[in-house]
């Protein structure tokens, strides 16, 4: 957000958009037992914790121009588990709405 505010600053348009899930879940996701983890992996991957409360911040200043789920419903039976001895096989994706609205119902 950083370079957001730097950018904005000296005058250059600039649109932010993030999704659900930054603003509700960490990289503690991915520690999970066994394989319960990859049901985490996104891209950009979750980050910090610190990341994540500057986020939710520059969404409560209204830094933040829009919020998208970037849905994708895949299971971990048949999809996420192509990855379970090689990593790069993992679709790379949340279930947005799912996190949307869980997200919704922990702040009102």
């Amino acid at each position: 957000m950083k370079v957001v505010q730097r950018a904005r600053k000296e005058g250059q348009q600039v649109f932010v958009e993030t999704c659900p899930q930054y603003l509700i879940l960490d990289e503690k996701e991915y520690n999970r037992p066994g394989f319960s983890g990859a049901a985490f992996v996104c891209a950009p991957p979750l980050r910090k914790k610190e990341d994540r409360e500057a986020l939710r911040e520059a969404v409560a200043k209204g830094e933040v121009d829009m919020l998208g789920t970037d849905h994708c419903s895949f299971n971990m039976k048949d999809q996420k588990t192509r990855g379970k001895d090689d990593f790069t096989r993992i679709p790379d994706g949340l279930r947005g709405c799912p996190v949307a609205e869980y997200g919704k119902v922990h702040t009102e």
